[in-house]
């Protein structure tokens, strides 16, 4: 999915960069749009700056190697660096790496990673029910081969990806209340620059606070792919 784009919400200071990272399956997409609803801030689909040869590759069965996410972490970087340098926003891309999030982490020092952990088991089913992806089941063992959860240090947390979706978004914000109380300032309904706070309650086209959340637990299969 492309950016996008609403100029109505003012940028916070610092911008706010969560990047909803894990394996194929785990939900990346689904969470991903449902927080940038919830900040009113641009969504980027990591999928969508796969290079049409990555994309061959994958959906020919073949796991991708270092040389070949070089190219895709340095374009998903430069979007972190622009979002960052205006209004904030949400990512979702695999970086399964410690130094595939390193580099992202390196385009900005308000990168926030949201890791969606997930067993294998779980994570084949949901691939195999999926027919609208490239990536296909028989990848899903190498994305746990490269798999490496997120590490004391790293500027995020973990989060089981079978919890219901608005567990999964309040335990982020709790994790951000607790340690970047000034992002958390992006996740509040109270806050005067919360996109909520200046709706009308009697406009039904308001984003009423429960909007992110009634899309219920993820049994169904997540939209994100292999990025």
């Amino acid at each position: 999915m492309a950016e996008t784009a609403d100029v109505r919400r003012p940028a916070l200071d610092p911008a706010l960069v969560v990047v909803v990272i894990g394996v194929s399956g785990s939900g990346k997409s689904t969470v991903g749009r449902a927080l940038a609803k919830m900040l009113d801030a641009p969504f980027l689909d990591g999928d969508d700056l796969h290079s049409d040869a990555s994309v061959a590759k994958m959906t020919g069965g073949r796991a991708l190697a270092d040389k070949d996410r070089l190219p895709w972490l340095a374009a998903l970087a430069a979007r972190i660096g622009a979002m960052a340098a205006a209004r904030g926003g949400v990512i979702a891309c695999s970086a399964l790496k410690r130094s595939y999030r390193d580099a992202l982490v390196s385009a900005s020092q308000n990168v926030r990673f949201l890791q969606l952990s997930l067993d294998p088991a779980h994570a084949r089913e949901r691939v195999a029910d999926r027919d609208d992806h490239f990536m296909p089941v028989s990848l899903v063992e190498s994305q746990f081969s490269d798999f490496e959860p997120l590490e004391p240090g790293e500027p995020g947390i973990s989060i089981d990806a079978t919890r219901e979706l608005a567990d999964k978004l309040e335990a982020f914000r709790t994790h951000l209340a607790e340690h970047y109380p000034t992002h958390d300032l992006a996740l509040d309904p109270q806050h005067p620059q919360h996109p909520q706070a200046a709706q009308d309650p009697q406009d039904p086209q308001a984003t009423r606070p429960d909007d992110a959340q009634a899309a219920g637990p993820d049994d169904a299969p997540p939209d994100d792919a292999e990025g």
